[in-house]
């Protein structure tokens, strides 16, 4: 089976933990001054406007299934002028037949904003390569040591990356990422990241789909100590959002519309979701999937009543709670 279409079937088939995200209580209004129609949820990033603060994070491509996956991605994405993050494209440079599964966005989503995305291994040649084939509006670089460590026929060199990052940052012209598949980041890596000119990092925190566990299950012999490396979602927005100017952008394990908000709270300016866009167009039809996606939307504005929020950019002024812990500003 095409390990692409491996990736897909066991992210689909991945037990679920509890969020990380249930540590966290936000304040409550109970006397809001805003009607739900005085809710602005406009998001600027990447130099565009959006009309939402979600996008669809990074999946698949590199199969005739991720083909039609994506295809109803970007129908969706079409629906409500989402950014849409593709997959890895390295499958390319081995495959370059399978260029369609990932060009399959733009035919269906034109003039939506296409992240496209390589490991960090990747010479600033082939990324180059890749924005030529793809014509996207950002490009990111994915940090995935964990899941390449886990991975049969992983990488097991590392010292490149660096380098590549930084080249990147200084020769792109388009908006430049650099993203973890899922195990977060510290505030070292950031810090790093921003000296080197990564004005974008998104976080990719544990709570979501876990690369390691997935290849572990492609494995004979599983290294399960990797299964549990990293950090979550909200950890690492609390350790980055301090580091200014940078721009963070949050994913991993982000399903609800208060996981959401929380994010957003907790310092993002944009947040990302993969499994719940996977089984949003897997498990719906499309008219069924807008309708969903629509009450998903319509939640995040009803909560930002109760906290007495009406635009997004006044959300990490939100007072919460960390159990255990004190309310914080």
């Amino acid at each position: 089976m095409n390990r692409k279409d491996d990736h897909i079937r066991y992210a689909l088939a991945q037990p679920q933990k509890e969020s990380p995200f249930s540590a966290i209580r936000l304040s409550y209004e109970a006397l809001p001054s805003f009607n739900v129609n005085d809710i602005n949820t406009d998001v600027s990033i990447f130099g565009t406007t959006f009309p939402y603060p979600i996008f669809i994070n990074a999946m698949t491509g590199g199969s005739k299934n991720a083909k039609k996956i994506n295809e109803r991605l970007a129908m969706l994405a079409n629906a409500f002028n989402l950014p849409m993050a593709l997959g890895s494209a390295s499958t390319l440079f081995e495959n370059p037949e399978m260029v369609e599964t990932f060009s399959i966005v733009k035919t269906v989503n034109p003039e939506g904003f296409l992240i496209a995305n390589l490991g960090a291994h990747h010479p600033i040649e082939n990324v180059e390569k890749v924005i030529q084939i793809l014509q996207p509006d950002a490009f990111e670089y994915h940090l995935n040591v964990a899941q390449e460590l886990a991975m049969p026929e992983g990488d097991r060199h590392f010292a490149s990356w660096s380098k590549n990052i930084q080249i990147a940052a200084k020769t792109l012209k388009i908006p430049f990422i650099v993203k973890e598949v899922g195990f977060g980041m510290n505030e070292h890596t950031m810090k790093r990241l921003h000296q080197w000119g990564v004005q974008y990092i998104n976080v990719g925190g544990k709570g979501g789909t876990n690369f390691a566990w997935i290849e572990n299950q492609r494995r004979t012999v599983p290294l399960q100590g990797l299964d549990d490396v990293g950090y979550s979602t909200p950890e690492s927005l609390l350790r980055g959002k301090a580091i200014t100017p940078l721009t963070l952008i949050a994913s991993g394990g982000i399903q609800t519309p208060m996981e959401v908000v929380k994010s957003l709270v907790l310092g993002a300016k944009m947040v990302g979701m993969s499994r719940y866009f996977l089984r949003l167009v897997t498990e719906n039809s499309h008219e069924d999937a807008v309708a969903l996606l629509q009450t998903f939307i319509e939640e995040i504005k009803a909560i930002m009543v109760t906290l007495n929020v009406n635009t997004i950019d006044k959300l990490p002024e939100v007072d919460y709670h960390i159990e255990g812990g004190l309310w914080i500003r």
